[in-house]
């Protein structure tokens, strides 16, 4: 909500998690085959060996990271749709107070006090006692 510590944008929540999704989206459905040779097409059994351990690898890796990015994106957008839907009910409880603060300004909220200088009295005396305090004749220095 404007005016908060913070802002959200949405749209650009929003656009970050589609971008995010996005940014896969090429790679999907293709093999690192066509990029490192096979195993049974090297002369050394050995590194043919390590190629195959390489590329079973890296389908794993890639396979995976395409899933966790893909986690990334939806949560992006959930916050996106979290914050959104958080400002909504946050500002119709806002503008809900708002209103009722607008119909009591200018409605004392207390009963007002003599001597409160909020309330245009005179204060307080100089011996701590207010205005029209009924316990004010009274001494209690030898209550506590």
């Amino acid at each position: 909500m404007a005016g908060q510590d913070f802002e959200v944008d949405h749209e650009t929540l929003k656009t970050t998690a589609q971008q995010i999704a996005e940014t896969t989206q090429g790679a999907k459905g293709t093999s690192i085959g066509g990029c490192v040779p096979a195993g049974q097409d090297l002369a050394n059994d050995g590194l043919a060996k390590a190629v195959d351990e390489f590329r079973d690898r890296w389908e794993r890796a890639t396979a995976s990271m395409f899933e966790d990015v893909g986690e990334m994106a939806k949560r992006v957008e959930g916050i996106a749709v979290r914050y959104a839907t958080y400002e909504s009910v946050v500002g119709k409880e806002v503008n809900a107070l708002k209103g009722v603060m607008d119909s009591l300004s200018g409605v004392p909220l207390m009963g007002g006090c003599d001597g409160c200088a909020v309330s245009g009295g005179a204060g307080v005396r100089d011996r701590g006692e207010s205005v029209g305090n009924p316990w004010a004749h009274r001494s209690y220095a030898g209550v506590f």
